[in-house]
């Protein structure tokens, strides 16, 4: 049956379809957590995690191929489009390139003294934030040499959201959601709500709101660009470690330490499924990471099972 819901406009009624979600798979990955996940080209995406095992996957094949080994456990990854590198930031400090077409590593930087929590481009640059409390900027055309480091907390600064009409949005385990200038780091408001770490951030498209998840197991979501919180709803039992929207973005995602994904419409945040190995069909232990597949509409998760979750969304 197609699940339809009505939405009453100035325009007149429109339908919009409502998403189905399935579980196609769960592979077995690593020798340990999974902590990260990107989007390669061409299909293709790469996993890391506890054991510093890059591998590279291409579903429908269920064995990925062993890109590289680092010598430290991965809590980021990122694969730039322009340079054709993977980068994986580790518990060290230390962030390794590799070429994804030989695998070789290329280099190994450290412009960090404590572990690198996400990594990101935006423009021309390629930003880094750490549990040392900084960000960082590089420039990937000239070997990724460190431009800026900019302080922003006293703890960790664990994810960052970038908009172009926005200032980038870093979560810190202080509890806030700092408001900075990607070009100076000059901080222009602080967001406060959570009442513990920021795990995970996204902006929507249109830069109306900002997402956030805590490890108070609750969601926050942020009028913007004035920063008004505007919702605040306990999503799940425990830590929130990622979220994404999909599907142009009306409907949310989040994976979290109870060992749940959860599919949310962005707009109300009515939850839409639930997916949980004790109710029905998923992860095991905590999710730690998701990845959403456009082209393939495929949603990808990464768990402390060692396994890659495959689902499909699908408007029917």
């Amino acid at each position: 049956m197609v699940k339809l819901t009505v939405t009453l406009s100035g325009a007149g009624v429109y339908f919009c379809r409502m998403p189905q979600m399935d579980l196609l798979a769960l592979l077995p990955a690593h020798r340990g957590s999974v902590y990260a996940l990107a989007a390669g080209s061409n299909g293709k995406f790469f996993s890391a995690g506890s054991d510093g095992v890059l591998l590279c996957w291409q579903w429908p094949q269920q064995r990925p191929l062993i890109l590289a080994q680092v010598p430290s456990q991965v809590f980021a990854l990122w694969y730039d489009a322009v340079t054709h590198h993977l980068l994986a930031g580790t518990m060290s400090g230390a962030v390794y390139v590799t070429e994804v077409a030989t695998g070789r590593i290329l280099a190994a930087l450290q412009h960090h003294t404590d572990s690198v929590f996400h990594i990101r481009r935006f423009g021309t640059r390629i930003y880094l934030c750490s549990k040392d409390g900084t960000v960082s900027c590089l420039d990937p055309e000239h070997d990724y040499q460190l431009l800026q480091r900019w302080r922003i907390s006293a703890q960790a600064v664990r994810r960052l959201a970038f908009h172009p009409q926005l200032p980038c949005a870093a979560g810190s385990s202080d509890s806030h959601i700092y408001l900075l200038d990607a070009s100076s780091g000059s901080i222009s408001a602080c967001l406060t709500g959570p009442v513990s770490s920021v795990f995970c951030l996204a902006y929507d498209g249109e830069g109306h709101r900002l997402f956030a998840g805590s490890r108070d197991a609750r969601l926050y979501v942020y009028a913007m660009p004035a920063g008004t919180l505007i919702y605040k709803i306990n999503a799940h039992m425990f830590t929130l470690n990622d979220l994404m929207l999909i599907g142009r973005d009306q409907w949310l995602v989040t994976a979290s330490r109870d060992k749940s994904i959860r599919l949310w419409k962005a707009d109300d945040l009515t939850l839409l499924f639930s997916f949980s190995a004790e109710k029905n069909q998923g992860h095991t232990h905590s999710v730690n990471a998701l990845l959403w597949l456009e082209p393939q509409q495929l949603l990808i998760s990464g768990s402390d099972d060692r396994r890659i979750g495959i689902w499909k969304i699908a408007w029917h």
